[in-house]
């Protein structure tokens, strides 16, 4: 039992000046009166209660393991010299658990972020009326012009949260793929959504502190009728943004960059948009969001969301595959 309990302590005091050697020690040498020596002890104190709250309840849990080996167990089970192997074997196990695993920050595992994604429907930050400003530009006689007009459109939003306790870092979502019914009238490109309230709504990447969310802009949907005329007054003066918004103006279109292609419109119809979320610092998390609109437009926000713009998100998940699955 003596040794027992010296090794015990042994294990304690090596495990103690692994943990504290590198960084108590060269204050130790440098102090030059006791009261700055405690004075910094406590202060580490408070600032790493929780690892040597962790480290400690591990020591615990090694001697009751000790104790319930030596005690339970018939003598005739285990001798005075297996008892010692086991002490070693777990003094080893338990430093290279610390030193590898845990390292210097035993509360990596606790704090961590947690990203999820959040649609209401019901609700104004995700199913947004609004005013929309949109602004072409022509050259006539050397001079530029610039065509505008103010288009009633609504926005359909995600909330992106991270409900853990560190900021994810440089988060982007991603429109990976798109399933339809009916064969694309032009080639699908991937494409980087922007968050909402970005500068000119450019901002693709963005940090997301822990216990919040930020708001991604996923399709914009404007009154058809408002959106062709103004493709009309356009098409004579600057035929490549005429084209756009003459095809933005039968249907809808993801909230990204506008490629040449078009790839970002989307006539009446119904579809399933397969979103891939990606930050620095946690694993991806993937979603299914599907719409289905009939191209009857009015500012009634409950008759849209009801009858004729009609969006769900389906599922999400870190698993790709389930998510992916049918496409």
């Amino acid at each position: 039992m003596d040794r027992t309990l010296f090794l015990v302590f042994g294990l304690f005091c090596y495990s103690l000046g692994i943990i504290f050697s590198r960084i108590i020690l060269p204050k130790i040498l440098t102090s030059k009166t006791l009261r700055l020596l405690l004075s910094y002890c406590l202060d580490f104190f408070k600032a790493n209660s929780d690892r040597v709250l962790i480290f400690t309840a591990v020591l615990i849990i090694a001697s009751f393991t000790i104790f319930a080996i030596e005690f339970l167990l018939p003598k005739k089970f285990i001798q005075t010299a297996d008892l010692i192997q086991i002490l070693i074997f777990l003094a080893t196990f338990f430093t290279l658990f610390y030193s590898v695993l845990i390292k210097d920050n035993p509360t990596k595992y606790r704090d961590r972020p947690i990203l999820d994604i959040e649609f209401k429907e019901n609700e104004k930050d995700n199913y947004h009326s609004t005013i929309m400003n949109i602004a072409a530009q022509y050259i006539q006689n050397n001079t530029s012009y610039v065509i505008q007009e103010f288009v009633p459109t609504y926005y359909i939003r995600l909330k992106i949260w991270n409900r853990g306790k560190v900021t994810l870092e440089n988060v982007e979502v991603v429109v990976e793929k798109t399933k339809t019914k009916v064969p694309l009238q032009r080639p699908f490109l991937p494409l980087n959504l922007h968050w909402a309230f970005g500068e000119a709504g450019s901002e693709r990447v963005i940090r997301i502190p822990q216990e919040t969310f930020r708001t991604l802009d996923l399709f914009e949907v404007p009154e058809p009728q408002k959106i062709s005329d103004y493709a009309d007054k356009l098409l004579p003066l600057n035929p490549l943004d005429g084209t756009r918004y003459r095809e933005f103006s039968k249907g809808f279109r993801t909230c990204s960059i506008k490629p040449n292609t078009f790839s970002d419109i989307y006539p009446n119809g119904e579809y399933e948009f397969y979103l891939s979320i990606f930050a620095d610092n946690i694993s991806p998390k993937f979603a299914k969001v599907s719409i289905k609109y009939n191209g009857i437009w009015t500012s009634d926000e409950n008759k849209m969301r009801t009858q004729n713009l009609k969006v769900k998100l389906m599922k999400s998940s870190n698993n790709k595959e389930e998510i992916f699955d049918e496409v």
